[in-house]
Parts: structure tokens; C-alpha cells; sequence
């Protein structure tokens, strides 16, 4: 939407249940949106009438949780089974997989993508160190709450992960 309009400038159409992520990618040339119907897509908003949809990433599980790493060349996934994905943008090819156990609520690169958030039902920060450089995921560092979920992880300009949860009453 603009501002000025009431109007869609463009539709994306293509995923087969509700649209549950979306995020720019830092070239703004890009969308992508991740769904519960297992799939993100990457949506050039450059075409014509409408957007075309580049390529579609698979997950084995609804998708919960998505980030663009800044340098716009990686997407991160949290799935509702607790599945995590990182693929490679231009080749869409899976560069590396870890299972949490329970849902992935959200996920975000830092801000030289060196490492990666993820929070969720398992009431549990987790920072996966190596994301990109060697293709594992490995946990580095494990914060835990008191048994509150983890609903939003991002990361400052100066690489420190915030982190926000529902409060017990």
C-alpha cells in the first residue's frame, strides 16, 4: 500500500493457506512471505502488473519465523514443529537445519550475520553461532525464562539480541 491510496498496488498470490510472515529483503527490490502451507517465497516486485514469484523454499512444517540476513544474501526460517532452515536466496539451496523440538515463534540475524536469534514455545533464547561460514547450526549460547514463551527476538545495529515475551501474571 502507499499512503496515498486505498488501493493494493500489487497482489501477491500463490501461497495455499494464511500468509504469516513477511519481510523485505535490504535491496527492496524483493518480498518474501512465509506461510502455513510449509512454503516461503520470494517475490520480485519489480514486474509489471503484478509480482512475480522467483523462487519457493520448502520447509517440512508451517512456518512461524522469518529474517533476511542484511546482507540480503540468506532467509531464515522457524517452523511450527521447531524446525529451522537457513537457504541460500540465490540458489535456494538448504545450507543448514537444526530442530528446536517446539515451535519457532521468531528468528533474526544479527547485524553481521555471524550469528542467528530464535525464540519460541520452549520458553528459550537460543543464538546459533556459524550460521553461514561452515553450514551447521550449532547453539552457542542458551538463555531461559521462567517457563514464559519467547514471542520477538531481534538484534540492534551494535549487536545486542532484545528479546520480548508475555508477562506472567
Amino acid at each position: 500500500f502507499q499512503t496515498d491510496r486505498v488501493d493494493p498496488l500489487r497482489l501477491l498470490v500463490g501461497h495455499w493457506a494464511d500468509v504469516s510472515k513477511v519481510k523485505w529483503h535490504p535491496n527492496n527490490h524483493y518480498v518474501l512471505t512465509a506461510s502455513y502451507d510449509k512454503s516461503c517465497r520470494l517475490w520480485d516486485i519489480r514486474a509489471g502488473g503484478g509480482c512475480d514469484c522467483c523462487r519457493v523454499y520448502d520447509a517440512g512444517a508451517p512456518i512461524t519465523a522469518l529474517d533476511v540476513s542484511p546482507d540480503g544474501q540468506y532467509a531464515a526460517v522457524g517452523c511450527d514443529d521447531g524446525a529451522l532452515y537457513v537457504w541460500r536466496l540465490d540458489s535456494g539451496k538448504t545450507i543448514a537445519k537444526a530442530a528446536t523440538g517446539e515451535a519457532i515463534y521468531s528468528v533474526a540475524f544479527s547485524a553481521d550475520a555471524a550469528a542467528l536469534a530464535s525464540g519460541g514455545r520452549d520458553t528459550q533464547v537460543k543464538i546459533w553461532a556459524s550460521v553461514i561460514e561452515d553450514g551447521r547450526l550449532d547453539v552457542s549460547h542458551v538463555f531461559y525464562t521462567k517457563s514464559i514463551p519467547i514471542f520477538d527476538v531481534t538484534w540492534t545495529p551494535a549487536n545486542l539480541c532484545l528479546v520480548s515475551s508475555a508477562a506472567s501474571l
